[in-house]
């Protein structure tokens, strides 16, 4: 789960995202209480592992900002 990156130039991880394989967000429940979790990938991705094509986004705080958009447009925050 991740927010932030870029499948475009990785056909086959972008394929898992057509399909919801790989979300930028999810919705679970814990009894009545709904929590919202929105995934991030460390920007130092490229550093630590081999993403090949994959972009990560630096932009941490305006991309969360956005998810939280989407869930409150939806009326889930």
């Amino acid at each position: 789960m991740s927010a932030n990156l870029d499948f475009t130039a990785e056909p086959s991880l972008q394929a898992l995202k057509d399909v919801g394989r790989i979300a930028s967000h999810k919705i679970v429940w814990r009894g009545s209480e709904q929590i919202c979790i929105i995934g991030l990938t460390t920007p130092e991705l490229p550093f630590i592992s081999s993403p090949r094509n994959v972009v990560v986004d630096d932009r941490l705080a305006a991309i969360v900002q956005e998810h939280v958009g989407i869930l409150e447009s939806q009326g889930l925050v």
